[in-house]
C-alpha cells in the first residue's frame, strides 16, 4: 500500500496497523498449529472449519488494510 493510499480511502488506516499486526499474527499462529494437527486428523470437519475461519479473518482484515496480495493468498487458501 502506497503513503497516499489510505487518505484514498477516507481514514488513516495507519492507525490501526498495530492492532492488524497482532490480529494477523493470532491468525496465522492458528492456521500454522492447526495444520500441523490436520496432518494427524484429517479427517477432523471441526478443525478445517476452524482453518477456514481463520484464513477468512485474515483475509478480511488484510482486505480492509488493502493489503491485495495477502488477500490473494488467503482467498487460494480458502479455495
Amino acid at each position: 500500500m502506497g503513503k497516499d493510499d489510505s487518505k484514498n480511502l477516507g481514514a488513516n488506516l495507519g492507525e490501526y496497523v498495530d492492532f492488524y499486526l497482532l490480529d494477523s499474527q493470532e491468525q496465522i499462529d492458528r492456521l500454522g498449529a492447526g495444520l500441523l494437527q490436520l496432518e494427524k486428523e484429517g479427517g477432523n470437519i471441526g478443525l478445517i472449519n476452524d482453518l477456514f475461519r481463520s484464513a477468512h479473518s485474515l483475509k478480511g482484515a488484510s482486505g480492509t488494510m488493502g493489503f491485495t496480495p495477502i488477500v490473494a493468498m488467503t482467498h487460494a487458501a480458502e479455495d
